[in-house]
C-alpha cells in the first residue's frame, strides 16, 4: 500500500478523490481552528493562542500554494499524493502542537476539550483519508501522538490515563485505517481489471465486427463476380432453347439446355441472395420507398408460389382482408420477403396441409400479418439455426437439397430495413407461426425524392431488384 506498485489507473483515482475535497477538507479545518479557538479564548494564555492560529494559518496558506504549484505544473498524480500527504501531516501536526504549547498554561478541561476535538477529526479523517494511507497516517500521528506526550509529560493519574488511552486510541486508529485501506484498494484492483475487461471485449467486439464486416463484403464480391458469367450461362441457353441461329439437333440437347437454364436460374437466384444479404449486412444497401398497397403485394407472392403449393400438394389459405393498410417500402424486395416466407412454408408443410395467411393485433402504426403452416415445426435451436445466414435445417420431407438458407434471415433483415420486425413461433409437432409487423403509411406519404417519385435508404444501390426467383422459393431455413 505504500510502494509505488500499483497501478497508474488507482493512483489516478486515488489523486482524483483527495484533490476532489481538499478545498473542503482545508476550510473545514480551519473553521474547526477559530471554533476551538474562541471555546479556550480565556482560558489559554493569548500568546498560546494567537501563537497556534498563526501556524495553522500558514499551514492553510501552505496548502493553497501546494495545490496552486501543482497546477500550474500539471503534476501527475504520484505527484499530487505526495504532496496531499503532506499537506495533511501538515495539518495534523498543527492540532498536536496546540496541547504542546498548553503544558503549563491549561487545565485538565482544556485538554480533554482538545482530546475530543482531535479524536473527531481522526475519526473523521479514516472515512476521507484512506483512500491514501500516508495521508492518513501522516494526519493521524501529527494530530494524536503530540497530544498523547502532552499528557504524558503533564503527569499525574488523570493526565496518564489520558494519554495511555490516546496511545491506545492511536493503535485501534491505525490497524481500522489498514484493513479499511485494503478494503479500497482490493475494490480499486477489482475496478481497473474489469474496466481492463471491458475495453479488451469492446476491441474484440470492434475485430468481430471488421471481421464480419469484411466477410459479407468478400461475399458481395464475390457475388458480383459470379452473376456476370451466370447471366451469360443462362443468356446463351435461352438462345440454343430457342433456337435462334439454327435446329439445335438431338432432342436430348434441347432437354440438356432447359436443365442447364433451369440450373443456371437457381443459381443466378442463389448469387442474388448472398448479394442483397451481403451488402444489406455492410450498410450499403438502398431502399426505394413507394406508397404499397399491401394487399396486392401479397396477391402477387401468392401468384408466384400458387405452382409450388400445388405440386407439392399444399394448401394457401388467405384469410387477411381486402382492406390492408398501404406501407412505405420497396416493392420488389417486400415481395420478395411474402416470398419467401410462404415458400419456406409450404416447402416445410407435408402434403394435404395448409399454408394460412391471417391477420393479427399490432401495436397503432403497425400492421402484423401472420404467415402460419402446419408443418413438423421448429425447436427453439433450430429456430435460432433457421434466423442465422446460411443455416440449414434438414427437412424430412424431401430430399432437395436447393437453397443455401439465406431464406428467412434475408426475409428478417429486409423487414428490419423496412422499419419493421420478424417473429418466428414454433414447436416440434405443431407447426410454424412467422410474424412480420410492418408500419403502415401515414398520412401525407413521404415527401418525393430527387427524382420525383421515390425516397432511398442507404448510400450505395445494389443492382436489379430481387424478385421470387425459382432459387428464392427454396430457403432452407
Amino acid at each position: 500500500m505504500f510502494d509505488g506498485g500499483r497501478s497508474d489507473a488507482i493512483v489516478a483515482r486515488q489523486a482524483e478523490v483527495l484533490g476532489r475535497d481538499q478545498w473542503f477538507s482545508a476550510s473545514f479545518n480551519l473553521l474547526v481552528v477559530i471554533a476551538a479557538a474562541l471555546v479556550l479564548h480565556g482560558s489559554v494564555a493569548d500568546p498560546v493562542l494567537f501563537g497556534w492560529l498563526g501556524v495553522t494559518g500558514a499551514v492553510f496558506l501552505a496548502r493553497v500554494a501546494s495545490w496552486a504549484l501543482l497546477a500550474r505544473r500539471r503534476a501527475g498524480p504520484r505527484a499530487r499524493l505526495r504532496v496531499f500527504a503532506v499537506g495533511f501531516a501538515m495539518a495534523g501536526g498543527a492540532w498536536g502542537l496546540l496541547p504542546v504549547l498548553m503544558i503549563g498554561e491549561a487545565g485538565q478541561e482544556q485538554f480533554i476539550f482538545v482530546g475530543f476535538v482531535i479524536a473527531g477529526l481522526t475519526a473523521a479523517a479514516l472515512a476521507s483519508l484512506c483512500w491514501h494511507l500516508p495521508a492518513f497516517f501522516g494526519f493521524l500521528a501529527g494530530a494524536t501522538l503530540p497530544l498523547a506526550g502532552a499528557c504524558l509529560l503533564v503527569g499525574g493519574r488523570d493526565f496518564l490515563a489520558m494519554g495511555t488511552m490516546i496511545l491506545l486510541y492511536f493503535i485501534l486508529l491505525c490497524l481500522t485505517g489498514y484493513r479499511y485501506a485494503a478494503t479500497i484498494l482490493e475494490t480499486l484492483d477489482l475496478q481497473s481489471a474489469v474496466r481492463d475487461a471491458l475495453n479488451r471485449l469492446d476491441e474484440t467486439q470492434a475485430e468481430l465486427e471488421r471481421a464480419k464486416r469484411h466477410k459479407w463484403e468478400m461475399l458481395a464480391h464475390l457475388g458480383h463476380e459470379l452473376r456476370t458469367p451466370m447471366n451469360a450461362v443462362i443468356g446463351l441457353s435461352e438462345t440454343l432453347d430457342l433456337e435462334l441461329f439454327g435446329p439445335v439437333g438431338h432432342p436430348r440437347y434441347k432437354e440438356y439446355v432447359g436443365d442447364i437454364h433451369a440450373s443456371g436460374q437457381r443459381a443466378l437466384g442463389m448469387i442474388e441472395e448472398i448479394l442483397e444479404l451481403s451488402v444489406a449486412e455492410t450498410g450499403r444497401l438502398i431502399l426505394a420507398r413507394t406508397r404499397l398497397p399491401l394487399a396486392a403485394v401479397i396477391d402477387d407472392a401468392l401468384t408466384e408460389v400458387a405452382g409450388r403449393a400445388s405440386a407439392r400438394g399444399v394448401e394457401v389459405d388467405n384469410r387477411l382482408p381486402r382492406d390492408l393498410s398501404a406501407v412505405m417500402g420497396d416493392e420488389p424486395r417486400l415481395r420478395h420477403v411474402f416470398c419467401a416466407l410462404l415458400a419456406n412454408a409450404i416447402r416445410h408443410t407435408p402434403a394435404g396441409g395448409t399454408v394460412t395467411l391471417e391477420s393479427e393485433a399490432a401495436a397503432e402504426g403497425f400492421r402484423a400479418i401472420g404467415i402460419v403452416d402446419t408443418g413438423r415445426g421448429m425447436s427453439e435451436d433450430d429456430i435460432a439455426l433457421a434466423l442465422s445466414p446460411f443455416g440449414r435445417i434438414e427437412n424430412p420431407l424431401s430430399h432437395d437439397n436447393e437453397g443455401i438458407g439465406l431464406g428467412l434471415p434475408l426475409a428478417k433483415r429486409m423487414t428490419e430495413l423496412h422499419g419493421g420486425t420478424m417473429r418466428v413461433r414454433s414447436a416440434m409437432g405443431s407447426g410454424t407461426r412467422v410474424t412480420l409487423i410492418l408500419p403502415v403509411a401515414g398520412e401525407p406519404p413521404r415527401p418525393a425524392g430527387p427524382d420525383g417519385g421515390e425516397t432511398a435508404v442507404g448510400v450505395e444501390p445494389v443492382g436489379a431488384a430481387i424478385g421470387c426467383r425459382q432459387a428464392s422459393l427454396e430457403p432452407t431455413d
